[in-house]
């Protein structure tokens, strides 16, 4: 019970526990940290205790923590999440959200993990008892234990019944182990009805055993064997259940979208960088939005309306999704949003050695003048028929740029020069000639309910859309220059010379942070080209290499697009909201955190020459 109070406190007491309290410590700075501490540390605090001494020992106790654990979530995420009854009320499936939380997160879950479903004693037991006896190559530790365990029940022969004895013996611990063994065997027969796989149960090396050869063949983490295959079922069971639900309810977008997209899942399972660095709010919002729970920001707002440049306001939505695709509104939080994506693609591109224009590292930064040779044609005739004949030959760069702003990517990858000794579908796709990319942000509108239910469908159904719409535009403005139907013009021939046939490349980045295929093609060149570097250095395994380098990227862009919605979200909820009895806010003053701020770099970070003797000395001059 001391062990009880200690880590999960004691209301009566007025006792927070240590896991509660840490939490709170960590959020004052950052919930992102707290987030990272629960899923890294908190959630395997008494791992030992659960390890060393009988489950009905230790049931209260996990009882207790998951508790505990409840409301550390809460307090780093500002949602109930873990709420059986979930966060709206009358909401279909009510436990959807709090039983997703349970998924691991490569599963698009949070990676929660029940203490009280655990299968640690059990796991604890199939590797300590096999080395007391040993087997053919090793000695035992314990010998003297062998009338109680079996001198060779841990020998190949007796595998298949190597618990046997043990069972046999009268020991409580054996009792226990028996009775985990058919706990976990419950808890997976409970997800295969879930999942609707009751008649063709999945085959499992773990499972497919009787008791008394359970664990045979595994010597370590047999506990990761057995949570893996029941949460797997378990994710199936969801995927089954989110079907049920309303096309447009958020959850099931949210779900269907993103569950198993590599960068959309980072979130949950990364520590804080430096290039991504949340705020409170940012990271809960950001929380909220990539599960489809409504957003705690919005809870008091959803009867207020959206300030609009054009059209009638609209409600502003639980889920923000209406202030999010505004368009035309002050602030252009669409292109910094946009821009954000395309400068971190820039950054790793330039890391891996990466030849590009366009981006914060790209030389140069712009991809303007791409088609600038053709566009000249192209404004003389406009300019023809706007101001007459006399004018034809006052092109100037402002004709030019008339143009100009007709095709420009936001990138332009040169893989010319690129030697990779790796294959992949980035190398392939781009060594060897020079490839226009353009970044796009799809915001959660009228067609996601639409797509199909499938990772990734809305985005993927937009790159294609987008690809499409290069080539119109081009076919467009040859049309416009006098080339005849079925006739390739001078616009389409040079879109044609990038890429594959002119393949333009979009990366999409979705509304829950998933990602289309074609960021993923740009990931794999990335992790192709740095992993070609470090074996240039080092001799290690190459995929395992090229795997360290995609887990980082994958890390990377997904908390920039998780913090990029909830920086657009968190800004259009101060600037864009119509306040009953407020003066307008869409142009408000800066906010005195901002003087702060400026007056803190100014202090401590002064230009040379200036202030030096007042903040040595604590003295006005």
């Amino acid at each position: 019970m001391s062990k009880q109070i200690e880590i999960c406190g004691d209301i009566g007491r007025a006792s927070p526990g240590t896991i509660t309290s840490v939490t709170a410590a960590l959020a004052e700075a950052s919930a992102h940290a707290a987030s990272t501490a629960i899923y890294y540390s908190l959630q395997c605090r008494i791992d030992y205790l659960l390890e060393t001494h009988l489950p009905t020992h230790t049931r209260q106790l996990a009882r207790a923590v998951d508790q505990a654990l409840r409301q550390a979530y809460k307090i780093a995420f500002d949602i109930d999440l873990l709420d059986p009854d979930g966060p709206v009320p009358g909401q279909d499936d009510p436990s959807f959200l709090s039983d997703l939380a349970g998924l691991k997160t490569s599963a698009g879950g949070c990676g929660y993990r029940c203490t009280e479903r655990r299968a640690v004693f059990l796991n604890a037991m199939n590797s300590a008892l096999p080395q007391l006896m040993g087997n053919e190559t090793e000695p035992g530790l314990w010998p003297s234990l062998s009338p109680i365990l079996g001198a060779k029940s841990f020998h190949k022969e007796n595998e298949d019944h190597r618990w046997r004895v043990f069972f046999n013996s009268g020991s409580a611990w054996a009792e226990a182990l028996r009775s985990e063994i058919t706990r976990v065997k419950d808890l997976r027969a409970k997800a295969i009805e879930k999942a609707n796989k009751s008649d063709s149960p999945p085959e499992s090396k773990v499972f497919d055993v009787c008791d008394e050869g359970f664990g045979k063949g595994i010597k370590k983490k047999l506990q990761t064997y057995i949570m893996d295959d029941i949460r797997a079922l378990e994710a199936e069971s969801l995927r089954i259940r989110v079907s049920k639900l309303l096309p447009n309810d958020q959850r099931k977008l949210a779900f269907e979208q993103s569950r198993t997209d590599k960068c959309s899942n980072s979130l949950f399972a990364s520590t804080p960088n430096k290039l991504t660095p949340f705020t409170n709010k940012q990271f809960q919002a950001a929380v909220q939005n990539t599960i489809g729970a409504p957003l705690s920001l919005l809870k008091n707002l959803t009867d207020f309306t959206t300030n609009t440049a054009s059209g009638a306001p609209q409600r502003v939505d639980p889920y923000g999704n209406n202030l999010k695709k505004l368009s035309n509104s002050e602030g252009d939080g669409f292109r910094t949003n946009h821009d954000a994506f395309v400068d971190i693609l820039s950054y790793w591109l330039a890391k891996a050695l990466i030849p590009h224009k366009g981006g914060w590292r790209g030389r140069p930064r712009s991809c303007k003048g791409l088609f600038t040779h053709i566009a000249h044609q192209f404004n003389l005739l406009t300019d023809n028929e706007e101001a007459g004949e006399s004018d034809q030959r006052n092109g100037s760069d402002d004709q030019t740029k008339k143009v100009n702003q007709k095709i420009i990517p936001d990138l332009v990858i040169d893989g010319r020069t690129l030697l990779c000794a790796f294959d992949g579908i980035g190398t392939e796709l781009f060594s060897g000639r020079k490839t226009l990319v353009d970044v796009k942000t799809k915001t959660c509108d009228a067609k996601y309910p639409l797509a199909d239910a499938k990772v990734s469908a809305a985005v993927d159904k937009r790159a294609a859309e987008a690809n499409r719409e290069y080539l119109a535009r081009a076919r467009k403005l040859d049309a416009e220059l006098g080339t005849p139907a079925e006739t390739k013009g001078p616009f389409e021939v040079e879109l044609r010379s990038y890429g594959k046939d002119g393949k333009v490349i979009i990366p999409v980045v979705g509304a829950f942070g998933e990602m289309s295929s074609d960021v993923y093609a740009i990931i794999d060149l990335v992790a192709s080209m740095l992993t070609h570097e470090h074996l240039s250095y080092y001799s290690e395994h190459p995929f395992a290499i090229k795997g360290m380098f995609q887990q980082s990227i994958y890390r990377s862009l997904g908390l920039s697009a998780h913090l990029a919605w909830a920086r657009l979200l968190i800004d259009r909820t101060n600037e864009q909201i119509k306040y009953p009895d407020a003066q307008s806010n869409n142009r408000k003053p800066r906010d005195s955190g901002d003087d702060e701020a400026i007056a803190h770099e100014n202090y401590f970070n002064p230009e040379s020459g200036f202030a030096a003797s007042e903040r040595t000395t604590g003295q006005s001059p």
